[in-house]
């Protein structure tokens, strides 16, 4: 996969993911796609993976991403980012790196793992 393609997959997963939309969802994700983030434990599938980003939704509102670079593997995307988001909890914005690790399976992502110190989330 092209690396602009992917790019523009993980762009519109974000989008569909975020607001909780699974039917755009699984044009982007596998149905057994494996999200996983740090050191937490992995979660399969894409009901998982929206729920997930719901309760984060909780925490941190996305305000979007500053692209840093991208690199292409076979049929793997890297991508780093400058994340950014404000606290649910008291409006304050937060950006943070991150950088993102995407496989593809048919078109579609199949393993998206995300590094990043996500603290600021929780941070007073």
């Amino acid at each position: 996969m092209d690396a602009s393609i992917g790019l523009s997959l993980v762009e519109a997963m974000e989008h569909a993911v975020g607001a909780g939309d699974r039917a755009a969802a699984v044009l982007c994700l596998t149905e057994d796609v494996v999200y996983t983030v740090g050191a937490r434990p992995a979660i399969h599938g894409v009901d998982l993976v929206i729920a997930a980003v719901a309760e984060q939704g909780q925490l941190v509102r996305w305000d979007g991403h500053t692209v840093r670079g991208v690199w292409k593997g076979d049929d793997a995307l890297v991508v780093e980012v400058e994340s950014h988001f404000t606290r649910v909890a008291d409006g304050r914005a937060i950006s943070f790196p991150c950088t993102d690790i995407y496989r593809f399976r048919d078109g579609r992502i199949s393993d998206w793992r995300v590094f990043a110190d996500m603290s600021p989330f929780h941070a007073a």
